[in-house]
């Protein structure tokens, strides 16, 4: 049992870093606004510290929480975590096919023009 614990966490851990490690990156590419690299900063904190103590953690969600054993209160809390994130993915996915709808109809209304304004070639 304490074998498997140490494996997870291992993961987990390594997750975590690798998490926080591509955040920074991605912020000094530029392709991270101030909000995102706080967010995913965040989360990979949270994960490092469930990781280092799983038990720990557990007890304490468990003393906020209804639910009786702490380990199934920080399943319940990853899988609302998890839903959260999938929407906040769909949302941004939205957000961006309407910005590629509406670059692709100012370029088509452009093009129109462009092509109005062209002078009309006789046939020979």
């Amino acid at each position: 049992m304490e074998l498997q614990i140490l494996g997870i966490q291992l993961v987990g851990i390594a997750i975590a870093l690798l998490i926080a490690f591509e955040t920074r990156v991605l912020y000094k590419k530029g392709r991270f606004k101030r909000k995102d690299i706080v967010i995913w900063s965040s989360v990979s904190v949270l994960l490092l510290i469930v990781a280092l103590f799983p038990l720990t953690f557990a007890n304490f969600l468990s003393l906020f929480t209804d639910i009786g054993r702490g380990l199934d209160a920080l399943m319940l809390l990853g899988l609302l975590g998890a839903f959260a994130l999938i929407f906040h993915v769909y949302i941004r996915n939205q957000e961006t096919q309407r910005q590629i709808t509406d670059l692709v109809r100012k370029v088509a209304i452009r093009m129109d023009e462009i092509e109005k304004k062209k002078p009309v070639k006789k046939k020979k």
